[in-house]
């Protein structure tokens, strides 16, 4: 399964954690964490393909990416010449082989199939890998005009597939077409609404309306699993914080039935599904602080409504340390779930441990094969 992207919520401040757990009556109690590190050296033998940021040489210029891979077992790291962007006279990013791909977006994601490294996160590419998706969005005085462009990888063209006045953003490229929501107010940070754009007929339907969800900053800020997902604070709560898009709560807006149902719920936590693992089961990111500040980290793998199994508690002896830094989207495969962060790289496999693959820090890019 195609996983996806990990928003990065700017938060300013925050209260303490509360320990009223799950919240739902058909909650189980918090259970005991089943995931420690393994002592075991790495077991598989593949090349992981990591994205890591490139900052910019001045503040006239932006950030850029370049492509990777991790050695398993050994966790040596290798830079791929052909997994360079630079950024073009528009702005925009371009790969450095030919045909040149172009995105808009500082990530990038590798396709074993066609061999090129991709100038947009995996949310952003297309099942087969052999198409993706980004936005362009150009503001003069209070309008603006985005884009959304869809390109061919094998042959580099770089075709508008739809255009609008809002400021629009590609949340998932699935089977069904490209998901994308309008960017309105803080900024452009606050997301609402969802559509599903057609990218051969250009044709948009509507699957929430503009201002859904209510009263969120970051919209619907994961695609998956037959859902949208989302988050608020429940009725009664007390936020986990006094700053930007306090969530304490999962949410599942299902794409076919358009029911909105409650997975998680953890009062006085920060609550955010980071990604899927192999069977469509997101991964809960709850942080008992603003996600930036010292914090407790937990994850969690929810299975159903209500229904969930902490896989990292954030202490106890054992346990990897590895959270304390950035986290960015899991990545499931045969091998188990991938995750990058600033401290380095971990998977965590299906006898339920964590193994530290490598010191070195990035975005999971690609399966490892």
């Amino acid at each position: 399964m195609k996983r996806l992207v990990l928003l990065g919520l700017v938060l300013v401040s925050a209260c303490g954690p509360s320990d009223r757990g799950l919240s739902s009556s058909s909650s189980p109690a918090l259970p005991s964490a089943s995931a420690s590190q393994s002592n075991a050296g790495p077991s598989v033998g593949c090349r992981l393909p990591l994205a890591q940021a490139v900052p910019p040489p001045d503040k006239e210029h932006r950030w850029s990416v370049r492509g990777a891979f991790i050695n398993v077992p050994t966790g040596e790291l290798s830079i791929d010449p052909n997994g360079a962007f630079a950024e073009s006279p528009d702005g925009r990013l371009r790969s450095v082989t030919q045909p040149y791909l172009y995105g808009t977006d500082a990530g990038a994601t590798y396709t074993r199939r066609l061999g090129r490294w991709l100038p947009a996160k995996i949310a952003a590419v297309s099942p087969d890998s052999s198409h993706y998706a980004y936005t362009q969005t150009k503001v003069q005085g209070t309008s603006r005009q985005s884009r959304i462009h869809v390109v061919d990888v094998a042959s580099g063209v770089d075709r508008v597939a739809y255009e609008g006045s809002d400021a629009y953003s590609v949340a998932d490229y699935e089977v069904e077409g490209i998901y994308f929501s309008a960017a309105t107010g803080f900024g452009d940070v606050a997301n609402s609404g969802l559509w599903l754009l057609n990218p051969s007929s250009g044709s948009v339907r509507q699957v929430a309306p503009s201002g859904q969800p209510a009263g969120t900053l970051f919209g619907f800020y994961l695609i998956g699993a037959g859902g949208a997902w989302h988050g608020d604070v429940a009725l009664g709560d007390k936020p986990p914080h006094s700053g930007l898009g306090p969530m304490d709560r999962l949410l599942r807006l299902d794409l076919k039935t358009r029911e909105d149902t409650e997975w998680f719920r953890r009062e006085g936590w920060q609550v955010q599904a980071i990604g899927f693992d192999g069977d469509g089961s997101p991964v809960v990111r709850a942080d008992s602080g603003d996600g930036y500040t010292t914090s407790l980290v937990q994850l969690w793998l929810v299975t159903a409504p209500g229904v969930a199994k902490q896989i990292y508690p954030g202490s106890g002896t054992g346990s990897p340390v590895f959270l304390t830094g950035f986290l960015t989207a899991p990545l499931a495969d045969a091998h188990g779930l991938w995750f990058g962060t600033s401290d380095g790289i971990f998977l965590y496999k299906p006898d339920g441990t964590f193994e530290k693959i490598s010191t070195a820090g990035g975005e999971i890019a690609g399966r490892c094969s």
